[in-house]
């Protein structure tokens, strides 16, 4: 990680962060999840504006807004459970940030085929070998699944 203590522009910065739940949330529940957005830079940060992707979602405070350097503020994500599955949705953040004017970043509610706590479905994969590997073949074992990418 790079960082620039004497920085004059805005720098807006969201940490990593993953949230989870026990179990499935019934429909018409809602659920909070905080998230703070940093100014890492050297002068005012200016949110303009705040795209919330679906329905289901709601972001508080609204932009605009102002964060002034070196401080930073919670963001709040509500996701209200509906019938309707919203996979993942992507939020844009908008600002005066100069080397990042639209920071992304994804939440994912319910999912209406599966959710946390739900058995895994079945499935057949290959595997380096050539042999395939059946999920149900290996009941009772401990199965980690690794997903990566080589770019």
């Amino acid at each position: 990680m790079w960082i620039w203590t004497n920085r004059e522009d805005p720098a807006c910065s969201l940490p990593y962060s993953a949230v989870a739940t026990e179990n499935a949330w019934a429909v018409g529940t809602s659920r909070d999840t905080t998230i703070v957005l940093s100014n890492n830079g050297g002068s005012t940060l200016s949110i303009e504006s705040i795209d919330v992707p679906h329905a289901d979602l709601a972001l508080s405070p609204p932009a605009p807004f102002n964060i002034a350097a070196g401080d930073q503020r919670d963001l709040v994500i509500t996701y209200t459970a509906s019938e309707e599955e919203i996979g993942i949705q992507r939020f844009t953040i908008r600002s005066n940030d100069t080397d990042d004017p639209a920071l992304r970043f994804s939440v994912q509610g319910n999912s209406a085929d599966l959710n946390v706590g739900d058995p895994a479905p079945d499935f057949t994969i290959p595997v380096l070998d050539g042999e395939t590997v059946t999920l149900s073949d290996l009941r009772g074992s401990v199965v980690v699944l690794t997903f990566f990418a080589s770019w």
